[in-house]
């Protein structure tokens, strides 16, 4: 009897090991089954510091791919756009790098004749210089950002200062100075020509066409240039495209208001 007892357990235990290993490999996957139906149709969100950090880093190489049209059109408003004053650290331009593309952009102005001073330092024409970014984002997605450089350089005796506001890729938008003590100009026309055009914007616009506009509409589109009361000494449109794209006009101007002198480029917004 002890001997049928035992056998009795023996198989007891031997079936009872058997459910656990059919178990082990049953249990595992039938629960994974059950959570999964349970998420079914419930989404859920990385955490708000991961989503943010991958958002920052996909914008900004957006922003990178822009071509010199594109950020010319995000800052002026021809594509809607929000801006905010931000750190010169922020830009993709390190400060003494956008000083100096400034410097080189407006003296070719100057030796065409069209601007009156050189910003270039010597001894006789030194200049101190602060600066300011703009951060202006398209305001449909909040994917695309372009910088604006506001640099003002003041001469050692203060008796002028010079503000411009240029994009990344050294298009100057405006460049304005409160000297009175200025010779004749050349028609800011001699400036924008075959010859200028991808020096004084950038590689890879072709000028199309230069015409006089019939009418016009033009407002500063720098925070720290106000041009409400200018009077304007010339005023062209000319045509022009980047890279064979469709074409894209442009006021190129030169005016003058009660206390400074200044030229300026922005698109032509209809």
């Amino acid at each position: 009897m002890s001997a049928k007892k035992s056998n009795i357990s023996l198989l007891f235990f031997m079936f009872l090991a058997t459910l656990v290993v059919v178990a082990s490999f049953i249990l595992p996957g039938y629960l994974l089954d059950k959570k999964a139906d349970s998420q079914i149709s419930v989404v859920s969100f990385a955490p708000e510091e991961y989503y943010l950090s991958s958002n920052t880093v996909m914008a900004r190489n957006n922003s990178e791919k822009l071509s010199s049209l594109d950020k010319l059109n995000l800052i002026s408003g021809k594509w809607a756009s929000n801006y905010t004053e931000c750190s010169t650290s922020e830009a993709f331009l390190s400060e003494i790098d956008a000083v100096n593309l400034a410097t080189a952009q407006i003296n070719k102005y100057y030796d065409l004749g069209v601007y009156p001073e050189s910003l270039f330092s010597n001894y006789n024409n030194w200049y101190s210089w602060s600066s300011k970014v703009y951060r202006y984002t398209d305001s449909s997605f909040n994917t695309y950002t372009a910088y604006l450089w506001v640099i003002t350089f003041t001469k050692y005796d203060n008796s002028a200062t010079h503000k411009i506001a240029m994009t990344e890729d050294g298009i100057i938008i405006s460049a304005e100075t409160t000297n009175h003590n200025i010779t004749k100009l050349k028609d800011i026309f001699y400036a924008y020509t075959d010859k200028n055009i991808e020096s004084l914007l950038c590689d890879n616009i072709k000028l199309n066409d230069v015409s006089f506009p019939s009418s016009y509409n033009i407002e500063s589109v720098c925070p720290d240039i106000n041009m409400n009361n200018a009077t304007f000494d010339s005023i062209y449109q000319i045509s022009v495209s980047e890279n064979f794209t469709e074409a894209q006009d442009l006021y190129v101007f030169q005016y003058k208001t009660g206390t400074s002198h200044g030229i300026g480029l922005i698109p032509v917004i209809n």
